[in-house]
């Protein structure tokens, strides 16, 4: 069989949705797993000429990999290949981001063969839609990265936030944490700093690993101090945000929501704590032991390494296509 990626992403910027897209592109080129399309950086001619070698994935004997969401042109011509040996690793289901439970996201599955989806809760939720495809679970997003220097974590009550600042309206209520250092990380118009919350600025997600400051990297969002609330906040229940793997890499331990998807994983691999609401998070630091800490960092330590060489991807599309054999 002959396998195929599709490449239709934005290389510009350093966000990390162009970042996880890159990794996942760079780890199927090293498995030998050549692009259909080089969809970046062109005109709409040129785009719209080459999406058209997409009708070339009716033959059976090719497979394609194609990471989610994509352009609605490819999308359509995607639809009519339904049995043809498409798998859709998914990095994010705006439906539900949007409050539209899925509908939109699940008109483009129907086509689908396999999913490659983000944890156990987003499985489930997509398989009592009535999907009646494959469905295999990443665990987590994988990091590459240059060579990151060591940074010895040591226990204080700095906690990094790196992402998307502007849509994160809980961090306007962070003054009300003024026993706690909040070091912020990502594009900031409103970056106005106080003696407890510090903006480090923007970096590209390459050397961003080398570049975080603290104890703690914490995983929030949504409008609320107190539990993830919002059409924000409710998405944590299902996703994995990128902001994990960037913590794994940057050996900070995690502090997320109770009830994100990603709390059972932190748990599980005993890489940080889980709160109800951002007000534990003092108490839960003054009456931790170093020893606890550096647990955390050793644990981490371990994930690391299987991050940096693409291992979760790996075992995603390996599982994927053996489908297929």
């Amino acid at each position: 069989m002959n396998i195929y990626q599709l490449e239709d992403y934005d290389v510009q910027g350093v966000d990390a949705g162009s970042k996880a897209r890159i990794d996942v592109c760079q780890i199927l080129h090293e498995q030998g797993i050549e692009a259909l399309l080089h969809h970046y950086e062109k005109s709409r001619l040129k785009r719209l000429l080459e999406s058209i070698k997409l009708t070339f994935i009716k033959k059976k004997d090719k497979c394609l990999i194609v990471q989610y969401p994509i352009s609605r042109w490819n999308q359509k011509i995607l639809r009519r290949s339904k049995g043809q040996g498409i798998i859709y690793l998914i990095h994010d289901l705006q439906s539900i981001r949007c409050g539209r439970l899925l509908q939109e996201d699940l008109q483009n599955f129907t086509s689908m063969d396999t999913l490659i989806v983000h944890n156990s809760v987003m499985a489930k939720l997509i398989r009592q839609t009535g999907f009646q495809g494959n469905i295999i679970e990443l665990m987590v997003f994988d990091y590459l990265s240059n060579p990151i220097p060591w940074q010895q974590r040591k226990l204080t009550k700095e906690i990094v936030y790196a992402g998307n600042l502007e849509k994160s309206h809980f961090i306007s209520q962070l003054q009300h944490l003024d026993n706690l250092i909040f070091r912020l990380y990502g594009r900031y118009i409103k970056a106005n700093q106080s003696r407890h919350i510090l903006y480090e600025g923007a970096y590209p997600a390459n050397t961003l690993p080398a570049a975080l400051k603290g104890s703690f990297g914490l995983i929030w969002d949504g409008d609320d101090l107190n539990g993830c609330r919002g059409l924000n906040g409710e998405y944590m229940r299902y996703n994995n945000p990128h902001k994990l793997s960037l913590y794994i890499v940057s050996l900070l331990p995690i502090i997320t929501w109770s009830k994100a998807a990603i709390a059972p994983f932190v748990i599980q691999h005993n890489i940080g704590f889980v709160v109800d609401s951002l007000t534990e998070i003092e108490g839960r630091i003054l009456t931790m032991h170093s020893s606890t800490y550096q647990l955390y960092v050793d644990n981490l330590l371990r994930l690391r390494d299987k991050l940096l060489m693409g291992m979760y991807t790996k075992q995603a599309i390996t599982k994927a296509l053996h489908v297929y054999e």
